[in-house]
């Protein structure tokens, strides 16, 4: 409900209250107690106008907060990924593998055990794993160089395994008697 100043005038703004004041404390003569009744109402009801205002802007910060959060970026899983190469024992085998930041690395080792692992990462989607094999001239033992015209020069077998955020390692891709493998993680 809209307030009246002694000279008819509506009062909605701060602004219009102060000239309404000024206009009728100018002009009118003998009203010094309307006038001061009219101030506290007036204020009285700015003050009222403040609080719902202040009320309405603490109930929408949550939401405006809330409403500028997005998820642009989604987090992406870790990938671990397992290179494994199987072969006879004291086998010298030239291994290339691809590392976490998408370099071939080399390896020339003579497996005692017959087995080699190697672990890359933390790698994001989209890496491509590959790795490639072949086994050195002879053997080393003499116990393998029947083996030799068996196996050419590849590797008993070849496998890439993925892990995902810690899990464990899951078989993506294997093969026997390969030089290479590759595997792109999704």
């Amino acid at each position: 409900m809209p307030l009246r100043c002694p000279q008819g005038c509506v009062i909605y703004a701060g602004w219009v209250l102060l000239r309404c004041f000024e206009y009728s404390s100018s002009s009118v003569s003998g009203a010094g107690s309307t006038l001061l009744n009219t101030k506290s109402q007036l204020k009285t009801i700015y003050l009222m106008n403040m609080k719902h205002l202040m009320q309405r802007l603490l109930l929408l910060l949550p939401l405006l907060t809330l409403g500028g959060c997005t998820d642009d970026e989604v987090e992406t899983p870790n990938y671990y990924v397992k290179y494994e190469v199987f072969a006879l024992p004291h086998d010298k085998m030239t291994i290339y593998y691809m590392d976490e930041y998408s370099h071939m690395k080399l390896v020339e080792e003579t497996l005692q055990t017959g087995y080699f692992e190697r672990v890359v990462g933390p790698v994001k989607s989209g890496y491509k794993a590959a790795m490639v094999v072949s086994r050195k001239g002879d053997s080393g033992s003499s116990e393998n160089s029947g083996n030799a015209e068996r196996l050419g020069n590849s590797a008993e077998k070849l496998q890439i395994s993925v892990s995902v955020a810690g899990e464990p390692y899951v078989v993506k891709q294997s093969g026997k008697h390969y030089y290479e493998l590759t595997y792109q993680i999704p």
